[in-house]
């Protein structure tokens, strides 16, 4: 008999990672999406937009708003998903439509802006350019694995789905822990993780993600279908997507209530 011993932090990270992995119905396929999925069960953690709060403007390639501790629906990808040119674009219509309507936005222009640069960003990644690293089962548990262990930390995890060359999720964030910093530590574990699986060397992630603070709870149930919806078309065991779901057990609850005090601190 072998006994395999482990650290209190390993000990800590296998239990956190049993709690994540018991709120989310996981699937490799996906046939059939309702037309309207049930509400989230975590709507207690959700923080919206603050329209009297400070937004800080930042940008690399694609501008960032960011309020600390908020909800965000984020897209990062492989770093050759996308032709140069077709980001370029996407920037370039994006920061003119910016400049032509200026906040606050009406819920005409909220999904307006949606679909013509979220959805038309997506619609590129679906064409599936580039090495597709992410479509190795592997992998995808690589990344599934790291969205799970600072769940409950640094970050509430809501619905996600691994594509087989990007990543959307929904995440409310603590307020001490910056998006850009979760994202940055997400990208450079799975790197490293995911190189090494597949024998490669070099980037692997788009430096670059999209981001967008969520507004109100219809636009968080509107995001978290397109989520479900995403991967229809791709065929089964190319992704992975975790919905939350609408029972949790006491460890969970217990889980989210401990989040939701330290967040509203």
């Amino acid at each position: 008999m072998t006994i395999t011993h482990r650290t209190t932090e390993q000990l800590a990270h296998a239990c956190k990672s049993e709690v994540a992995s018991r709120r989310f119905q996981t699937t490799t396929q996906i046939t059939a999406v309702p037309p309207q999925l049930p509400r989230s069960p975590a709507l207690h953690l959700l923080r919206f937009l603050d329209r009297d709060a400070e937004v800080s403007r930042t940008r690399v390639n694609l501008p960032h708003w960011r309020q600390d501790g908020r909800t965000y629906f984020v897209t990062f990808r492989l770093d050759d998903s996308l032709p140069t040119e077709a980001v370029e674009h996407i920037v370039e219509s994006r920061r003119a439509w910016l400049h032509k309507n200026p906040e606050p936005h009406t819920s005409e222009q909220r999904n307006e802006y949606f679909r013509l640069f979220s959805e038309a960003l997506d619609r590129k990644l679906d064409a599936g350019l580039g090495g597709c690293q992410l479509a190795e089962p592997k992998a995808r548990e690589l990344v599934r694995d790291a969205l799970y262990f600072f769940d409950g930390d640094r970050y509430w995890l809501h619905d996600w789905v691994v594509m087989p060359n990007h990543v959307h999720l929904l995440l409310t964030v603590r307020p001490e822990q910056p998006l850009s910093k979760v994202l940055h530590s997400l990208k450079s574990f799975t790197s490293k993780k995911i190189n090494a699986l597949l024998g490669r060397s070099g980037v692997l992630w788009q430096k670059d993600s999209f981001d967008h603070i969520v507004r109100s709870e219809a636009s968080f149930e509107r995001f978290r279908q397109y989520i479900a919806e995403n991967p229809q078309k791709l065929a089964a065991n190319t992704f992975e997507a975790g919905l939350e779901v609408a029972t949790w057990d006491d460890d969970v609850e217990a889980a989210s209530r401990r989040f939701s005090r330290s967040a509203r601190r």
